[in-house]
């Protein structure tokens, strides 16, 4: 008689969507973490987890109180720079969404900032 190999291997779990819920409820109910409810069950945390984002409740956005204040009016010595940087100014390193960078003094003024910005952006 030929032996059989397929018997020794372990079936995946199947875990049916009610009690998949239910360890969700268990974990959503706030007083132990998602590994604990995880280990009491046999189940590996990162699936459950997993469970958590696919049948939990949906996380309500929050507002946020902003307010906005209007700048100062800048006066012709404050939008003077250096003729050259100074040799203790440190750098800044700007990556953009448009995947270029972008390294300035750390003193650079901010509307001269905004200008190299927008024109690396367009190009």
């Amino acid at each position: 008689m030929a032996y059989d190999r397929s018997q020794d291997v372990p079936r995946r779990r199947r875990w049916p969507e009610a009690e998949k819920r239910r360890l969700v409820a268990e974990v959503e109910a706030g007083d132990r973490p998602v590994a604990q409810v995880a280990a009491e069950h046999a189940v590996h945390p990162s699936l459950l987890a997993r469970w958590v984002g696919q049948f939990g409740r949906p996380t309500e956005a929050v507002l946020v109180p902003v307010r906005v204040q209007t700048a100062p009016a800048e006066t012709a010595t404050s939008r003077q720079e250096p003729a050259s940087p100074s040799r203790s100014a440190q750098r800044i390193e700007v990556h953009l969404a448009c995947g270029r960078r972008l390294v300035v003094a750390e003193d650079i003024a901010p509307e001269r900032l905004r200008t190299l910005l927008a024109a690396v952006e367009a190009a």
